[in-house]
């Protein structure tokens, strides 16, 4: 690094950022309106983001927040011509 560069500061993540949930968790909470079974079934066809750890699939908010966008409609007039 040279004099003027400068390390950038690390970016906070809050505990609930960092979290994992369950699909059980994600549906209860309502997250999202998915029953745990299309969540899963979704995230193994990798459909949908989400992480895997010790063959355990949950969804970080991050994920959540990307999944709802993926539902987001957009009106008639907005959509591209077919």
């Amino acid at each position: 690094m040279n004099a003027k560069a400068q390390k950038a500061p690390p970016t906070q993540l809050s505990e609930a950022e960092l979290r994992h949930y369950t699909p059980e968790q994600v549906f209860e909470l309502g997250l999202l309106p998915f029953k745990p079974s299309t969540l899963r079934k979704k995230a193994q066809a990798y459909e949908i983001p989400h992480s895997r750890a010790a063959a355990k699939i949950t969804f970080r908010l991050s994920h959540i927040r990307q999944i709802a966008e993926q539902c987001d409609a957009s009106p008639l007039a907005n959509r591209p011509a077919a």
